[in-house]
């Protein structure tokens, strides 16, 4: 695909082989660490801000907080209208702010279905904070839904480090992949870029 971004052009593309789409200029945008995890090996977090369900009016401030986060992150791109469209109105998901005043982070999730109460999946598609009181605030709502949960999701930027958030960061009823290893999370690689205008995209 294509995608016009001001002056040049950048390709996006799942790459099937990236070592043939090095070969021609081609870099992977990142990758995420997929986590399953139970509620409860969350570490102890006070939630110094309140995190509330958020109403249509919060949007601006969801997008301008999303803005301050993208800024100064690796890997956030710019969201048009109708991309936070399908964030806002997406069935089945829910969004939780944080911040007494303003927004300061944000969660945006959907639960699984599941027969069994104990393993009910909690999917975070997404986590972004713009203070650090705002992070832990939000991670201490997190595990405050084992009531209604057995199992979350995430997947996190390997820069987040988030494996060191949790007691115990093993998926729950793993099995060993050799010996004295466990298993943590899953690599997710993102989708492959390649900046056609070098120049032009320096300048810009």
């Amino acid at each position: 695909k294509n995608y016009p971004t001001g002056s040049y052009v950048v390709l996006a593309s799942q790459a099937f082989r990236p070592d043939f789409y090095r070969s021609l200029g081609w870099g992977t945008v990142g990758q995420l660490h997929s986590y399953t995890f139970v509620p409860e090996a969350l570490r102890d977090h006070d939630e110094v801000l309140p995190v509330r369900l958020g109403r249509g009016t919060d949007e601006p401030a969801i997008m301008a907080c999303y803005e301050r986060v993208a800024r100064r992150s690796n890997g956030l791109l710019q969201r048009s209208e109708r991309a936070w469209r399908v964030h806002f109105d997406t069935p089945e998901t829910h969004v939780y702010v944080c911040g007494h005043n303003e927004v300061a982070g944000c969660i945006r999730d959907r639960y699984g279905q599941s027969r069994a109460a104990d393993v009910r999946p909690l999917h975070v598609i997404e986590l972004m904070a713009d203070q650090p009181d705002a992070y832990t605030s939000l991670l201490a709502w997190l595990s405050r839904q084992r009531e209604l949960c057995g199992r979350i999701r995430y997947d996190a930027p390997p820069e987040e480090q988030f494996a060191y958030r949790l007691t115990d960061p093993r998926v729950p009823h793993f099995r060993a992949a050799r010996r004295l290893w466990a298993p943590v999370a899953r690599i997710i690689p993102g989708p492959m870029l390649r900046i056609l205008d070098v120049a032009r995209a320096l300048a810009e």
